[in-house]
């Protein structure tokens, strides 16, 4: 072991940046523990309880929703949106404004469409500006993980297709304003007359100081914490799944001094970490490999550092995130292997029953094993709550007896038969080296007549 990688890592371990960070993500947020934390409809539902709660604010005149407000207007002077009332704007601007009633309608169809094209959120306030009593609604085209979708039907890209749906003729007592919400800059919207908002905007001028109010409850403050941390890096290794959608310019900052200062360590760590997986691979998979690390200056090694290896194992996570952040220039490049690196391909022989051994992959591991259990047991449609206790403390949830909301990506969760019901168990959560998954095997040693190996 050189010496330097030991000085180096013992640096790292005693960073200011590093702690803030490691202090911040020491701990997965509820929504990923659930799996749902890049999953759009929880976004949405979060956004239509954030903007209706009267609670969150000083006061009428600077809550909640005249903050979004205020986002939605300093985005539209900087991308030349359309012009906006401008006594509507001098009264959000002085807090004025007094916003009365709010609703939210989420995934509205549209009444008179045979296309049933729907928008996310479609919030309506009543508010007075200047002592005249108006409505203001606002349209909100919410993207997570996916782009912009295009309208076969009618031939146009969808913000086009709300636009033309909602917008009515100017009236001096309606203003309605059109968001497309995104968590990135660049985001592509087809129709001009959207305001593009990030995630970002959302984080910094309405969560973060909505959060810091003093008179807000506990549990709304909680809460929003909670969704504040969601939104930033992930902590489980989610494959394919993992971006942030916002992040403080504290943790920004943080982020990109740790790869200037410790990119050399990180790069020598994913080395080793290449080396140690692929030394007794093929001699084709050894050298396209071996070309790889000679493009970055570093070399495929037969007999890698040991601590450089364990070093990377436990800090994979906080290393990829940086590197997405403090985006260098070969930012793709290195997150391309950084996720074929992290990607488990072990296979498990399952066997159980008359049936001939199969080989199955991780991630479709657990619902075989669920399966396994149903039909080594005889159970039943009834025996939902027998089934739940015996899979007791191995990731929550784990058996859903309703179909769940799948990512825009791909299935979450894999269908089983328990009798005449179908119950989903999860495929997505099972990374090297996890938890669940050594107590998901442990529960498996358990059942007689199944064999994992």
């Amino acid at each position: 072991m050189a010496q330097n990688n030991w000085d180096e890592i013992f640096k790292f371990n005693n960073d200011s940046n590093v702690n803030q960070l490691r202090n911040i993500y020491s701990t997965p947020s509820w929504f990923e523990i659930l799996g749902v934390d890049r999953i759009e409809a929880l976004h949405s539902n979060f956004i239509a309880w954030f903007l209706s709660n009267k609670n969150l604010g000083l006061n009428p005149s600077d809550n909640a929703m005249t903050r979004f407000v205020d986002v939605v207007i300093k985005k539209s002077k900087e991308q030349l949106a359309k012009e906006i009332d401008s006594d509507f704007i001098n009264s959000v601007a002085s807090r004025g404004i007094v916003i009365k009633d709010i609703d939210v309608d989420k995934e509205v169809s549209y009444k008179d469409s045979k296309k049933n094209n729907r928008i996310d959120l479609i919030v309506t306030c009543e508010i007075c500006v200047n002592n005249e009593e108006k409505e203001l609604v606002l349209y909100i085209e919410n993207k997570v993980g996916a782009n912009e979708t295009f309208n076969k039907s009618s031939d146009q890209f969808q913000t086009q297709v709300y636009y033309d749906q909602y917008h009515e003729v100017d009236d001096a007592d309606r203003i309605q304003l059109f968001v497309f919400l995104s968590p990135y800059d660049n985001a592509k919207c087809d129709c001009n007359e959207f305001i593009k908002v990030t995630y970002n905007d959302l984080l910094m001028y309405v969560l973060k100081p909505i959060a810091n109010i003093p008179a807000i409850s506990k549990h709304d403050r909680c809460f929003i914490n909670e969704y504040i941390r969601t939104l930033g890096a992930q902590v489980l290794n989610h494959q394919d799944m993992g971006f942030v959608m916002a992040i403080t310019d504290e943790e920004e900052h943080a982020y990109s001094e740790i790869y200037r200062v410790f990119s050399p360590l990180f790069m020598s760590a994913m080395a080793a970490k290449i080396s140690e997986r692929y030394r007794k691979s093929s001699p084709q998979t050894k050298e396209k490999w071996s070309k790889k690390l000679n493009e970055w200056g570093l070399d495929f090694v037969n007999e890698p550092d040991e601590q450089l290896v364990a070093f990377w194992d436990n800090n994979s996570a906080l290393i990829k995130n940086t590197i997405d952040i403090a985006a260098p220039q070969n930012k793709g490049d290195l997150l391309d292997a950084i996720n074929v690196i992290l990607k488990d391909r072990t296979k498990y022989t399952i066997k159980y029953m008359d049936e001939k051994p199969r080989m199955l992959n991780k991630s479709h591991l657990a619902s075989e094993i669920v399966n396994a259990y149903i039909l080594l047991n005889g159970l039943n449609e009834n025996d939902l709550d027998a089934l739940r206790r015996f899979f007791n403390n191995i990731r929550e949830p784990f058996i859903l007896d309703k179909k769940p909301v799948q990512s825009n990506e791909r299935a979450l969760y894999d269908p089983v038969n328990l009798g005449t019901r179908q119950i989903w168990i999860p495929n997505h959560c099972w990374p090297a080296g996890s938890r669940p998954f050594e107590r998901l095997l442990k529960v498996a040693g358990k059942i007689e007549g199944l064999t994992i190996e």
